[in-house]
């Protein structure tokens, strides 16, 4: 994969629907830290999502990227769900000022394969709000975007509709 390949560090956005197969991806790049908002919710007895807590939890996921970043690690990983840019922007420019390629792969499936293979239950109301506000990356980021199936994490330029 490319994102080894590199003299330059590199950050790796993903973005999706929960279920689209981001954080499988994230867990397949050998070598990567991965900060999410989603392990703030992480407990010894398992995951509980808290929703007066979802902006301590990107807080606390953006605390963790900083601190990567400024260890000098080689290959970070944002595995949020970043369907607007203002969820995911404040990321690549961070990245891009310290030095870092900044890649977005962005995750594509229809809303009723994501209520059915996100596994922290996100109820369909929800996963349909997502996707009606999913913001294609803009420029200058567009070029750093590839689609991904989210079916197998290979790229595909075709999307289903929601």
């Amino acid at each position: 994969m490319s994102t080894q390949s590199t003299d330059k560090p590199v950050v790796v956005i993903l973005r999706g629907l929960p279920g689209a197969g981001k954080s499988s991806y994230a867990a397949s790049l050998k070598g990567a830290k991965i900060v999410s908002a989603d392990h703030y919710f992480d407990t010894p007895v398992g995951y509980r999502y808290d929703k007066s807590k979802i902006s301590d939890a990107h807080r606390a996921c953006m605390r963790k990227f900083l601190d990567l970043l400024g260890a000098g690690e080689r290959l970070v990983v944002v595995d949020n769900t970043n369907v607007r840019s203002m969820y995911w922007s404040p990321y690549a420019t961070v990245a891009d000022a310290m030095g870092y390629r900044v890649e977005i792969r962005s995750f594509w499936v229809p809303v009723d394969v994501s209520v059915a293979r996100n596994i922290h239950t996100v109820p369909l109301y929800t996963v349909r709000n997502m996707a009606k506000s999913w913001e294609d990356v803009p420029f200058p980021w567009s070029g750093c975007d590839v689609l991904m199936n989210g079916v197998a994490g290979t790229p595909d330029l075709t999307r289903s509709s929601y």
